[in-house]
């Protein structure tokens, strides 16, 4: 019994002599790698974005050309962005031995949200307020009149009032129904608590109330492709079934 225990030891204690010299020289090896000139990084490509231009996020990483590119840490380059709010996920790919790719996912406004001033701030599908200051011609979206103070909206945010996120809730029921809804529409307000939307083309105002939305979207694209709306008229779905159209007068 005694010999067997002997034995044992020596095997443990051979054990621990290997994984000590795998592990110190890995160790070395790291060590001599991260000094090498040769993983020093001599390209950055930037993929991804559509809004952001390339070369703004391009020159916000030129300082790490030329460092070791296994030094560099991934939460290192995301820091880099975290303050710009078009940025929802960037995803770091280091292809050895000198190229860092850096990946963006942004935030794609889908409303304009106009405030009592009449300055106009892009807000994303999560409520999420973006940079004003990144307008794109490519941008073309409804505007949200709400009663909101530009002096409290801060970029990258997320919007507490209600109404906004009250027809960012009707957005994506709409869309459920037709994706392409609010391309004809122009305008967004809340007129007695009810969602008013202005039709782009000829200004008219839709009221689709609360339930049944993807009827009432059917019923509207129905009636509006085989008839012609006045600019002052309002269809109102707010009642099952039907489809009301009045004017603003009455």
């Amino acid at each position: 019994m005694g010999k067997k225990k002997s034995g044992s030891s020596r095997y443990f204690v051979l054990l621990i002599f290997l994984f000590s010299i795998l592990f110190f020289g890995f160790q070395g090896l790291n060590r001599l790698f991260r000094n090498l000139d040769y993983f020093n990084i001599e390209k950055i490509e930037i993929v991804g974005n559509q809004i952001l231009e390339t070369d703004f996020l391009l020159n916000i990483s030129l300082d790490l050309m030329g460092k070791n590119i296994l030094t560099v840490s991934k939460r290192e380059i995301i820091a880099k962005y975290e303050n710009i709010s078009r940025i929802k996920r960037i995803r770091i790919k280091k292809i050895l031995p000198r190229k860092l790719m850096i990946k963006f996912e942004e935030r794609n406004a889908i409303f304009l949200v106009k405030t009592v001033s009449g300055q106009l701030f892009p807000v994303d599908g999560e409520g999420v307020f973006l940079d004003n200051l990144n307008f794109d011609i490519r941008e073309v979206l409804p505007v949200v009149n709400t009663q909101l103070s530009s002096e409290n909206i801060v970029s990258g945010t997320s919007s507490e009032d209600k109404f906004l996120l009250e027809v960012i809730d009707l957005y994506y029921e709409i869309r459920n129904t037709d994706n392409d809804f609010f391309e004809k529409i122009s305008e967004i307000y809340e007129n007695n608590g009810e969602i008013c939307l202005i039709e782009l083309e000829n200004g008219f105002q839709i009221i689709l109330g609360s339930g049944d939305i993807a009827d009432k979207v059917n019923r509207y694209n129905f009636v509006e492709q085989n008839r012609k709306f006045e600019k002052n008229s309002i269809i109102d779905l707010r009642f099952k079934d039907k489809l009301i159209v009045r004017s603003e007068d009455e």
